[in-house]
């Protein structure tokens, strides 16, 4: 029973029925609470408890065929999804009303599978705050919004992010665009084996000050 049982409790039951209290044990400390971790060592004193999160790691990075269709699957609707919620925007409309369109679709794409859905439409001066939610503000004629739905399904994350214009793209619009996407396809392009994540990461930065965005 959820917050009656303690779960490292359960944990050490298994571990005395195979006979492990006693033995080496890898734990995924990055996935566990301190809290946790420290009522676990309480209860197998004997037991060397090491950290695992690198053999997790390394099994992770390599994905079977459920594994992908399931990432394709997340990807495909996640873009379906915001798709839907553009094609229906008006100017007029709150920004909620487009992240509402984004859950629903979700729900239907999925079958009910879709989990832990977040999002965020911006529109206007709401571009500019950082992981801005969504609001009453109405999407006016010849403003940039931003959009974003966060979702899981079958355990596996996508997240994806769109620009769009609220009527005609005009030039201005379309440099903002083009900026974005160079940046952003630059940085893919430098998604090799053995490329260090805080490498990536400042060469993403340098070319966003480069292009003056």
């Amino acid at each position: 029973a959820e917050f009656a049982d303690a779960p490292m409790k359960r944990v050490v039951e298994v571990l005395e029925e195979k006979g492990l209290s006693r033995a080496r044990i890898g734990v995924e400390q990055k996935y566990v609470s301190e809290t946790y971790f420290q009522d676990l060592k309480s209860r197998v004193p004997n037991a060397t408890l090491r950290s695992c999160d690198s053999v997790f790691d390394r099994a992770r990075m390599v994905k079977t065929a459920p594994e992908i269709e399931a990432l394709r699957l997340a990807a495909v609707g996640t873009d379906e999804a915001i798709r839907r919620a553009l094609h229906t925007a008006r100017p007029g409309d709150p920004e909620h009303k487009l992240a509402r369109v984004m859950s629903d679709s979700l729900f239907e794409i999925g079958k009910g599978e879709f989990r832990d859905l977040s999002w965020g439409v911006a529109s206007g001066p709401n571009i500019l705050i950082t992981h801005y939610w969504t609001g009453d503000r109405q999407l006016a004629f010849d403003e940039m919004v931003r959009i974003n739905v966060r979702s899981t399904i079958k355990g596996y994350y996508s997240h994806l992010y769109r620009m769009a214009v609220v009527g005609q793209a005009n030039e201005r619009h379309r440099s903002w665009y083009q900026k974005a996407r160079d940046v952003h396809y630059r940085a893919m392009d430098r998604l090799r084996p053995g490329a260090r994540a805080c490498d990536l990461y400042h060469a993403a930065r340098k070319d966003i000050e480069d292009a003056g965005a």
